[in-house]
């Protein structure tokens, strides 16, 4: 048995339904964005908030995907528009410390010759390469991944392998998604996950063949993942939250831990505060059930391994 989950932080944001969240170690808060307001908001540990950011550019559109960015003292979001608005997608920065834009970069206009399937953009989570300042998103709807130049110029497909398609569904949710989460790792290659497929790849940033991560089981329904600083990796799903070790690079790993979660709260992303695992619940079925709801919380997965 996984240890219990403990240690909440509790907030009110009428609306906030948070889906992206990334610790701001500087400033000493977490950012979340909002699927509805899209927003960022920093949420203080006890439990005091502050929008940073409301950028009417994208007003009505989500904020998803959010890192922090601290080696250029900023954040990056991705951006994606609610149905039934007109489609828009895209990625920004913002300074950490005014939450004054540094770019906003449309990636729905970016021409893709030969896309999957006859799908529009969903761009959905962002890392940033912290040794290049390079932006990277995934497309959650044709499993392709983008890239950026650090300034958010020059906005291209960087992989469309067909590997991202090639393993059965094992997660049958209300979202028929693919690619989702995505970390950089230092040397040199992300770590993405697939929703239906529950698998994790391995993508070398310097364009060498991507491979599945033999691991010993699946993550169904995998979205935000996370290193901690220990180099494991920490997956959210609706059912568990998973700890993964690897010890070849990511040419393999194992599943050491679980935390189960409640599947009615939408376990979508995590963020990594002192080593421990704050996890963000967005609450979808109210988010898009017409529903009111103002109090929102993190809480902590904690691993019974760690003990």
């Amino acid at each position: 048995m996984a240890a219990q989950v403990q240690d909440k932080v509790v907030y009110n944001s009428p609306q906030q339904f948070p889906e992206g969240i990334d610790w701001d170690a500087k400033n000493g808060r977490f950012l979340v964005g909002s699927v509805l307001k899209g927003n960022i908001l920093a949420i203080y540990p006890d439990g005091t908030t502050k929008e940073v950011v409301k950028d009417e550019e994208y007003s009505g559109c989500a904020t998803l995907g959010l890192q922090v960015d601290l080696p250029r003292n900023r954040f990056v979001v991705t951006v994606h528009s609610n149905n039934p608005a007109a489609p828009y997608d895209g990625v920004a920065a913002y300074d950490l410390d005014s939450g004054k834009r540094q770019f906003l970069t449309k990636l729905s206009d970016v021409p893709v010759e030969t896309p999957p399937v006859n799908l529009p953009i969903f761009a959905n989570d962002s890392a940033v390469d912290a040794a290049t300042g390079e932006v990277y998103i995934t497309d959650t709807q044709r499993s392709l991944l983008w890239k950026t130049d650090a300034d958010g110029s020059n906005p291209r497909l960087f992989s469309g392998d067909p590997l991202f398609a090639a393993f059965p569904k094992v997660y049958f949710g209300p979202f028929d998604f693919g690619l989702n989460g995505l970390v950089v790792h230092q040397d040199g290659y992300i770590i993405t996950t697939h929703v239906g497929a529950g698998v994790a790849y391995k993508v070398p940033l310097d364009g060498s063949p991507v491979k599945k991560v033999e691991i010993d089981g699946l993550f169904p329904g995998a979205d935000g993942i996370r290193f901690r600083p220990d180099g494991r990796l920490v997956v959210t799903s609706d059912e568990c939250v998973y700890l993964v070790e690897s010890t070849d690079g990511w040419e393999t790993a194992k599943i050491l831990d679980k935390v189960p979660q409640d599947p009615s709260i939408s376990t979508t992303a995590v963020a990594i505060r002192d080593g421990r695992a704050y996890i963000n619940y967005a609450f979808f079925a109210e988010a898009f059930g017409g529903k009111e709801r103002s109090e929102f919380f993190l809480q902590t997965a904690d691993f019974r391994v760690d003990k």
